[in-house]
């Protein structure tokens, strides 16, 4: 399967290890509903390391999407996050057929 990079992780929010992600569409709206975030490089990663993480909560802040990750409770821990990229391909719980307007399955 192949991934298209949405966003990436740009920095800390507070103290407890929640992350920020700007959506390279300028509008974090369509990113929150995210079940998990697949991230890819950053800090300190051997390149092609991915690592996904599941999201126990999200919100927006300003122009970014807030996420607090399972297993990431520090700022400390947070901290080589910062600058990977988060592909699409694990943004749904279980992919969704497409539907026409004729309202039959593609």
């Amino acid at each position: 399967m192949k991934y298209l990079d949405i966003g990436r992780v740009t920095g800390l929010h507070g103290v407890r290890g929640k992350v920020k992600v700007a959506a390279f569409s300028g509008d974090p709206s369509g990113i929150l509903a995210a079940k998990a975030l697949r991230l890819t490089g950053g800090r300190g990663t051997a390149p092609g390391a991915v690592e996904i993480y599941e999201v126990v909560a999200a919100q927006r802040v300003g122009g970014c999407a807030v996420f607090a990750l399972s297993g990431i409770d520090t700022a400390e821990a947070a901290e080589p996050l910062v600058r990977r990229s988060s592909p699409c391909g694990t943004m749904r719980s279980s992919p969704s057929p497409r539907t026409s307007s004729t309202g039959s399955t593609r």
